[in-house]
C-alpha cells in the first residue's frame, strides 16, 4: 500500500467536532473576547467567500445566514447539541473548537486565531474515531524544520490542551511523563502525564486526551 505524507509549516488548530466538509478561504475573525457570542446579525454579504471565526453559536439562524452569504467555512467555540442535525446539512465546513453547550474559547486558540486574522486558512471538518477536525494556517517556513516524527512527541514542559472531559478545553503545562502505562479509572492501562492547568489545578491524564500546543 502506498502511503503519502504531505508536510507543511503553519499553525494547526484542532477542534472536537466537525460536519465533514472541507474548504478554504481568508480568516474573518468576528470574535472580540473568548466568551463572545456569534449572532446572525453579525454575518453579512461583505463576508462572502471567507471563513468566519465566531464565539458561541446561538441558533439555527446563524447557520442559515452563513449559508445564504455564503461563507467558505465557520469556526465556532461551542453550539447547542440540538443544532447538530442542521449543521450536518450545511454545505460549508463547520468546526467546533471546545464542545457543546456554552463554553468559552481557550486562551491559546483565541490568541492564535485572532492574531492571524485575514490569513488564508484551510478547514477539514472530517470527524471520526481516528482524527479530530482541524484548521491549518500556512505560515513562512523557519530555517530549521523539525523532523516529522518529532512534531507530535510529548515532552515535559510543553503547553497542552485537554480535549476530553472533565477538563475539556483547558490549557496547562505537561510537568511529568510517567513511564510505561498506568491503570486509570475506566480500567484501561494507558500512557499518562501530569499537568498543571492555568487555574493552578493539577491532574493526571491519558496522553491521548492531550493536544500539544507548542
Amino acid at each position: 500500500m502506498l502511503r503519502l505524507v504531505i508536510q507543511t509549516t503553519g499553525a494547526l488548530i484542532q477542534g472536537v467536532w466537525g460536519n465533514g466538509r472541507i474548504d478554504f478561504g481568508l480568516l474573518n475573525a468576528q470574535i472580540k473576547t473568548p466568551d463572545d457570542v456569534l449572532t446572525a446579525d453579525r454575518i453579512d454579504v461583505s463576508m462572502r467567500g471567507t471563513v468566519v471565526l465566531g464565539g458561541h453559536c446561538v441558533g439555527e439562524d446563524v447557520l442559515a445566514a452563513a449559508a445564504e452569504v455564503p461563507l467558505k467555512g465557520l469556526i465556532v467555540t461551542s453550539i447547542a447539541s440540538k443544532l447538530i442535525p442542521t449543521a450536518m446539512k450545511m454545505r460549508y465546513p463547520i468546526i467546533l473548537l471546545e464542545g457543546f453547550g456554552r463554553i468559552s474559547m481557550n486562551s491559546v486558540a483565541f490568541k492564535l486565531l485572532t492574531t492571524n486574522n485575514r490569513r488564508e486558512i484551510t478547514l477539514n471538518a472530517e470527524c471520526n474515531t481516528d482524527r479530530r477536525p482541524e484548521a491549518v494556517i500556512p505560515l513562512p517556513a523557519p530555517e530549521n524544520i523539525p523532523p516529522l516524527n518529532d512534531i507530535n512527541r510529548f515532552k515535559e514542559g510543553q503547553r497542552v490542551r485537554v480535549v476530553r472531559a472533565p477538563y475539556m478545553g483547558l490549557v496547562g503545562t505537561l510537568n511529568e511523563l510517567r513511564p510505561g502505562k498506568t491503570l486509570i479509572e475506566n480500567g484501561l492501562k494507558l500512557p499518562v502525564g501530569g499537568i498543571t492547568l492555568e487555574n493552578g489545578q493539577k491532574a493526571i491524564l491519558p496522553l491521548a486526551n492531550l493536544q500539544i500546543l507548542e
